[in-house]
């Protein structure tokens, strides 16, 4: 929920570069997202990695999908929405790393764009990882 708000938040208003038109806790490829939805970002959650401690202490490592897809136009226009919302979705995402208290941290790892292929549609994907320490006897 909180990274649904971040992301929602970033609009030119706030200070960012890209007003974001749509985000969805959903995952969809270029072609499922009319063109006056975008920008669009899509929050897929993957898979969580676990670390068991002393004392029943139990950290997770849950690794987030974010996939974006911005408006067609140029392979320049692309490139620049691209960076642009690369750049927004970084700033949001570190203003509060700890979600809101409910994480140790928030880190990304990894984004993967095609604005380097000539026939792009503008789509990325970062791959984020959020951490956070839970009990095994708590749900």
């Amino acid at each position: 929920d909180n990274m649904y708000t971040v992301l929602a938040g970033i609009t030119t208003a706030a200070g960012f570069k890209t007003t974001v038109s749509t985000v969805e806790i959903l995952g969809k490829v270029w072609s499922q997202v009319p063109k006056g939805l975008r920008p669009w970002v899509g929050i897929f959650p993957r898979s969580t990695k676990y670390q068991y401690l002393p004392a029943n202490r139990v950290r997770g490592v849950f690794r987030i999908a974010i996939i974006a897809h911005v408006a067609p136009g140029t392979m320049a226009a692309k490139r620049e929405s691209l960076n642009d919302l690369e750049d927004d979705i970084f700033a949001a995402l570190n203003a509060d790393t700890t979600r809101n208290l409910n994480a140790i941290s928030t880190t990304i790892v990894e984004t993967e764009t095609d604005e380097g292929d000539p026939e792009s549609e503008g789509s990325m994907v970062i791959e984020v990882d959020v951490a956070y320490l839970r009990t095994t006897g708590s749900t």
